[in-house]
């Protein structure tokens, strides 16, 4: 998938499903979507990185993800992790996402 969109080997992540009312789902993220950058940082294919990257995010704050879609690049604006941690849509947001395999 990662080849077939010109996206660099060894970077992004498939959103192999978006979960309705998580984050992603909210702002507008779509399966299929290849997560190449988060809060203006490169996303790795190393989906622990990509782990580390979601929590270093601050609760609250409006944050982009830019995604490759059907070939194009797509900036998803105004994702917010909650503050709940009841909710906990950190791990919500990362169920949703599988790595691309190079």
């Amino acid at each position: 998938i990662a080849a077939d969109n010109n996206v660099p080997a060894g970077r992004g992540v498939l959103a192999a499903d978006v979960l309705p009312n998580t984050p992603a789902a909210k702002a507008g993220g779509r399966v299929n979507d290849i997560l190449v950058a988060f809060a203006g940082q490169p996303v790795a294919a190393d989906p622990t990185l990509f782990v580390a990257q979601v929590q270093r995010a601050k609760a609250g704050e409006k944050l982009d993800l830019t995604v490759v879609r059907d070939g194009q690049e797509v900036v998803v604006r105004g994702i917010v992790l909650a503050a709940d941690a009841a909710a906990n849509p950190r791990l919500r947001l990362l169920e949703e996402l599988a790595p691309i395999v190079g």
